[in-house]
């Protein structure tokens, strides 16, 4: 059963998706769909005592059900995701060395895909 916090979290993702989405086309192998994502980002950082990294990633929240339309069961490796401009987005690995985690866990709504923007190849 849902608690009031679950339930408002769970109506706040909707009306994000709703809101602040847009399409765009994911690629996973030969399987390729439009699905409505919403774009955040995440920063991770890493340190080992006297150098500290800090990478960004671009993240598409998606539904697991738009996903499954498409024949994809779950983001991998390897995946592509296209905005409506043109610029192309890889599939890259997050802090737990995995390309997606769940945007909340508790009620697991949106994949939170992390991805890197390719660069623009030169002639």
């Amino acid at each position: 059963m849902m608690n009031l916090m679950q339930l408002g979290l769970k109506i706040h993702a909707a009306a994000l998706h709703r809101a602040a989405g847009e399409f765009v086309e994911y690629r996973s192998g030969l399987k390729r769909g439009r699905v409505k994502a919403v774009v955040a980002e995440s920063v991770f950082e890493e340190s080992d005592g006297e150098a500290m990294i800090e990478v960004k990633t671009v993240d598409f929240l998606i539904e697991p059900s738009e996903l499954e339309r498409i024949g994809v069961t779950e983001p991998s490796r390897g995946d592509q995701i296209t905005r409506k401009s043109g610029e192309v987005f890889d599939t890259c690995p997050g802090a737990k060395d995995s390309v997606w985690d769940w945007s909340d866990a508790a009620n697991q709504t949106f994949y939170q895909i992390h991805t890197l923007r390719r660069k623009r190849e030169s002639c």
